[in-house]
């Protein structure tokens, strides 16, 4: 049987908890950003002297709480099954490369992009829709095109293998420049 390395752990998002987490970020945008209309607040809000970026600037920094919320959930499942299997040798720098600067990113960037989809569209299941739609094209679009080109896909990077010899190696810098980019882009769709 093989040891459950830390590798191993943190391989295991990339399956179905991604898809998990890009479904939580679509909804729970979705239902922050239009919480004032469902509960018939938004009159009151906009009367408030309180301006516009503050409100929907807390409602943004309440959505990449949730994201940090995701990737240690990540952190502590991955810990509590390498413990309850007997391996006690936790790569916590490893865990903290992975998920708090390669993958937060990538989660706080499907969030810029539904909050600016919301904002624009103006309608909580219409945004729904118009976000995953916007996913589904663009992955399909990356499959039928077989181009691996990451610079025309939002939130696309290289892709890394994680070695125990040099941990992440000479994949670090590509990603690292990759999430600065979509980032400052997401951050023009936030200031829009």
């Amino acid at each position: 049987p093989s040891l459950p390395l830390t590798y191993y752990m943190i391989e295991a998002k990339n399956g179905d908890f991604s898809i998990f987490v890009f479904i939580i970020m679509i909804f729970y945008t979705g239902e922050v950003v239009h919480r004032d209309k469902s509960v018939r607040y938004a009159n009151i809000a906009d009367a408030l002297p309180v301006p516009n970026w503050m409100m929907y600037g807390s409602k943004f920094f309440a959505l990449v709480y949730v994201c940090v919320l995701m990737v240690s959930l990540v952190i502590v499942s991955g810990m509590v099954n390498q413990i309850i299997k007997g391996y006690f040798n936790f790569e916590l720098g490893m865990y903290f490369t992975d998920l708090y600067l390669i993958q937060l990113p990538k989660y706080i960037q499907v969030v810029m992009l539904a909050f600016f989809v919301h904002i624009l569209v103006n309608s909580k299941f219409l945004g729904h829709v118009v976000a995953i739609g916007f996913w589904v094209v663009m992955m399909g679009a990356r499959l039928i095109a077989e181009s691996n080109f990451n610079m025309f896909f939002f939130r696309a990077y290289p892709n890394y293998i994680i070695s125990d010899m040099n941990g992440f190696g000479h994949f670090w810098e590509p990603i690292l420049s990759f999430h600065v980019y979509w980032l400052a882009l997401g951050g023009i769709m936030l200031v829009i």
